[in-house]
């Protein structure tokens, strides 16, 4: 504990009684002087006052109560702020590192195709004629994964940095940057123009069959049930 004398404390000379009224009446909701007179009026088994004796606001007079208050008020306000700012701190710090996270693996999946392929060659019956086969294994994922990931990795960055997560301009190479991709990177503008291009498809889509998703995901790249078969001819 520290040594350090404050207002609400004890002071030299207090009667501990007063002082032990005191302390009831800050910690009192109301700040009410008849509340804690009554108080001790009920635990002697007796019946509520209207007022308190006047030896109850000179006393509080004379020994500050008023004052006393504030400086706990203030005290109280601090201690409360510098709580809930380390608590902000340390939300801000779990926002960052998802952020960073989040950046990780969006990276990851825009670096890795989004289906792989196997060749194999089967014998036709009958005949024994050799066939080519190539099978397209789709990612179980697609490129708006990757987008929504990014741009929810940059709105955890701004409100873990204090910044707005909603711009009406865009500086989309600042964005980028930040994102941890180059901007000049010819691969970046292909990542977005495929992007872009998958949007606009997907829009028109939905708005040539009413909204509905039939195919989406084949469309997209998904992970769906069997791969598509495609003969090379032998």
């Amino acid at each position: 504990m520290s040594d350090e004398f404050r207002e609400w404390d004890q002071q030299p000379g207090e009667p501990t009684l007063w002082y032990d009224r005191f302390w009831k009446w800050l910690h009192d909701p109301r700040r009410s002087m008849l509340a804690v007179y009554n108080g001790e009026r009920e635990r002697a088994g007796k019946g509520k006052a209207e007022t308190p004796p006047g030896a109850w606001p000179r006393t509080a007079e004379r020994w500050k109560w008023a004052e006393r208050g504030r400086a706990w008020d203030d005290y109280e306000h601090e201690r409360l702020d510098e709580e809930w700012e380390a608590k902000r701190k340390l939300f801000r710090d779990m926002e960052w590192s998802t952020a960073q996270a989040l950046i990780e693996k969006a990276k990851q999946m825009l670096v890795f195709p989004l289906a792989s392929t196997t060749r194999e060659q089967e014998v036709e019956e009958p005949g024994g004629k050799v066939r080519n086969v190539t099978t397209v294994n789709p990612a179980r994922w697609n490129l708006r994964d990757a987008a929504l990931m990014a741009e929810t990795a940059s709105k955890l960055a701004r409100l873990a940095t204090g910044q707005a997560t909603e711009s009406v301009a865009i500086d989309w190479r600042a964005a980028a940057a930040e994102a941890g991709l180059d901007p000049d990177d010819p691969i970046f503008h292909e990542i977005i123009k495929k992007i872009l291009e998958r949007m606009d498809a997907d829009k028109n889509r939905a708005a040539g069959d009413g909204g509905g998703d039939q195919g989406s995901e084949a469309a997209e790249g998904g992970a769906g049930e069997g791969a598509p078969e495609i003969g090379d001819g032998g």
